[in-house]
C-alpha cells in the first residue's frame, strides 16, 4: 500500500514532465524524506501488530503462579477423591490385562 503510494507520486511526477520552470520548483518532491516516512509508518504497523499479538498471547496464556498452584491443588484433590472412591479388588481401567 505504501509502495503503490510512493509509486503513484512518482508517476504523478513525471506526468508534470511538461510544466514550466517555475511550476516545476514549487513542486519539488524529496524522494529521500517520501521513502523514509513508508518505511516509518511500515516499522509503525509492524510494532503494533507484535503488541496486538503480545496481548492476545496474555490473554491466552497468562496465568499468574497463585492460578497455576490452585490448578495442580485442585487436580490432586480430585486425584484423591477418585483413588478413594474406587472399590477394593476391581480392576483398574489402565491395566492391560487381556488375552489374546
Amino acid at each position: 500500500m505504501d509502495r503503490l503510494n510512493l509509486l503513484s507520486t512518482v508517476q504523478n511526477i513525471s506526468q508534470r514532465g511538461n510544466m514550466s520552470k517555475d511550476d516545476k520548483d514549487e513542486r519539488v518532491v524529496d524522494f529521500a524524506a517520501a521513502r523514509k516516512t513508508v518505511r516509518q509508518k511500515q516499522k509503525d504497523d509492524a510494532r503494533k501488530a507484535k503488541e496486538e499479538q503480545a496481548s492476545a498471547n496474555r490473554a491466552r496464556f497468562g496465568r499468574t503462579g497463585a492460578e497455576k498452584k490452585a490448578d495442580r491443588l485442585r487436580a490432586e484433590r480430585l486425584k484423591q477423591e477418585l483413588e478413594g472412591a474406587k472399590r477394593d479388588g476391581a480392576p483398574e481401567q489402565d491395566s492391560p490385562e487381556r488375552d489374546l
